[in-house]
């Protein structure tokens, strides 16, 4: 019998494994490059802040290079609280989802090592670390206590370098409890003590369940909670000295000196869009409440910001405003003192008014917008409006932010400069120059160049002629007689505009993100004392008739008598 011919047809060649085994012998390599880079990165840009604040005498290139630093950390800090705040679908559907997948698939979040120990997944490892970068606002913003997790961390991690894990324990164990004993505040020392807690905890995790990469991002995410912690103590047990005015976050305060009251705004709540928000009048000398004014209806709400007393109406600068169906980022109303139920919704309607100015010399108001370089002038004595102060005054710069690109976008000191005629405004999202305008030419006098990454906000203090310009994470004071920066002071995370205490020589800069009212010395500008009022603090108000100190966090709103206040601060 004939064997069978050959079949011609060449069989199939098996796929060769070598490309699937080239890329995932490349996995590894671009898993660890991420890592690298999240770490460089907030190691960079917190480093840049700390740099700057250290005041040292730097190099022209390294200042403008630290500058474009702390820009890149505000405007990554701005994308990241959008991305947690804004509503999003895929958001919601995440975080309903993920609990049902940890339950039954939960090989895809973590798994078990050889040793036992569990791992999370590099893709989930990936993103917590990603998480740290992009929130690396949070990893400093109660700087001494941001020290206190870092230093105590470091020992724990050095411990093999120690002759024995006693050793290494007794060693941190006395640096928790110095750093908790030299703490400026009572909240610091607590948290301090509650972080010593956590890295016992993170310890007995190591040494049983975890392995150590996931110790790591665990520990760095529990110091960003002991720093909240240390902003939020004061709120449960207050020990500020502070006598309670009123219940609710108040985000601005204004005197009215010939009718002896004081208002405070008190924005409500942004789950109901701010309908419960209302302005108190209290009489300045007994602090009794004269009215409270809810000027909202069902067609007007939004959130109140700054408050300026004028001798007949108040104005209110205002946030996300809803007139009818129309959506405004910012409003300016106006009520009589009179009769407040004399209302004037939006003075200039949609993009203008956050920030407000009275040249009281001329009876004039300025108006700034955040999300542009407008600049308007209204004056009170003829009605005359100019839209265009800012026309070849402020250059606009084009920037990229999460909700699209903007041209501008302004800070203004809330008073002018009376002997030198003049106003300043700064750049806030868009740059840090500050520009100085006269009140009565509206052209450009000078420019500074504080280069802090931002200018959040300005003050004046024109006896000493210095003016204030905060950024996120500190002050930069400008010596208006030679132009030049004469003081860089590092706060807190979100520092607000510095109130001049011109009868105790003392400026007081609250921050919102730390929870705190630092006081300096007006003369040396050298820290004097801290008032612990918890997070949420805004914009204080001295008042020189009544010797009075009003300030605000996310609960309450309080006064202290400033006299007392200043001799309290320099005793300690």
């Amino acid at each position: 019998m004939m064997e069978p011919a050959p079949d011609p047809t060449p069989a199939p060649l098996a796929a060769s494994p070598a490309p699937r085994v080239a890329r995932r012998s490349l996995f590894p390599l671009v898993f660890r490059s991420w890592l690298l880079l999240c770490a460089a990165g907030a190691g960079t840009l917190i480093g840049a802040r700390a740099l700057h604040y250290l005041d040292l005498p730097l190099p022209d290139a390294v200042d403008r290079v630290l500058d474009r630093l702390m820009q890149a950390g505000l405007h990554s800090s701005f994308l990241f609280g959008m991305m947690l705040l804004q509503p999003s679908t895929i958001r919601t559907i995440v975080v309903l989802v993920t609990p049902v997948a940890l339950l039954f698939r939960r090989r895809w979040f973590v798994r078990r090592q050889e040793e036992g120990r569990l791992a999370t997944t590099p893709w989930l490892y990936a993103l917590m670390c990603t998480g740290l970068a992009m929130g690396h606002i949070g990893l400093d913003m109660n700087p001494w206590v941001a020290l206190g997790c870092a230093g105590s961390g470091a020992l724990a991690l050095a411990r093999r370098r120690l002759r024995s894990p006693a050793v290494a324990a007794g060693v941190v164990a006395v640096f928790i409890a110095a750093w908790a004993a030299l703490s400026p505040t009572t909240a610091d020392t607590v948290a301090i003590v509650a972080w010593g807690g956590v890295l016992a905890l993170l310890a007995l995790l190591q040494s049983r369940w975890l392995i150590a990469r996931d110790v790591f991002w665990l520990g760095a995410f529990l110091s960003v909670i002991t720093q909240i912690g240390a902003s939020a103590v004061p709120i449960f047990r207050p020990r500020h000295g502070g006598t309670l005015l009123g219940q609710g976050m108040a985000y601005g305060f204004c005197e009215q000196h010939e009718r002896g009251t004081v208002y405070a705004a008190v924005p409500g709540l942004a789950r109901n869009q701010f309908r419960d928000g209302h302005i108190v009048e209290y009489d300045a000398a007994r602090l009794t409440k004269r009215r409270d004014l809810s000027l909202f209806d069902k067609d007007f709400h939004g959130r109140f910001m700054l408050l300026l007393c004028l001798p007949d109406v108040i104005q209110a600068a205002m946030a996300q405003t809803w007139i009818g169906d129309r959506f405004q980022g910012e409003n300016v109303m106006e009520f009589r003192i009179d009769d407040p139920r004399e209302v004037k919704r939006s003075l200039w309607g949609v993009g203008m008014g956050q920030q407000i100015l009275w040249d009281d010399t001329r009876d004039a108001v300025f108006y700034s917008s955040e999300w542009s370089n407008r600049i308007y002038r209204y004056d009170r004595r003829t009605g005359e409006v100019n839209r265009k102060v800012n026309v070849g005054v402020i250059p606009d710069r084009p920037t990229w932010l999460y909700l699209g690109t903007i041209t501008g976008s302004l800070a203004m000191a809330p008073t002018p400069h009376h002997g030198r005629d003049s106003f300043y405004v700064g750049h806030w999202l868009t740059g840090s120059r500050v520009y100085e305008i006269d009140l009565g030419r509206l052209v450009l006098r000078r420019r500074f160049e504080p280069r802090s990454g931002c200018i959040a906000e300005l003050a004046v203090d024109e006896e000493y002629d210095r003016l204030f310009a905060t950024s996120l994470w500190g002050v930069d004071v400008i010596d208006l007689k030679t132009g030049r920066v004469a003081r860089r002071i590092r706060t807190g995370t979100g520092a607000r505009t510095p109130a001049i205490d011109r009868q105790n020589g003392l400026v007081y800069v609250s921050t919102t993100i730390e929870g705190r009212l630092r006081a300096f010395d007006r003369a040396t500008l050298e820290p004097v004392g801290v008032v612990d009022i918890g997070a949420g603090a805004r914009r204080a108000l001295v008042s020189a008739a009544t010797g009075r100190l009003f300030a605000t966090n996310d609960e309450d709103y309080f006064w202290w008598d400033a006299a007392a206040l200043a001799a309290r601060l320099r005793r300690r």
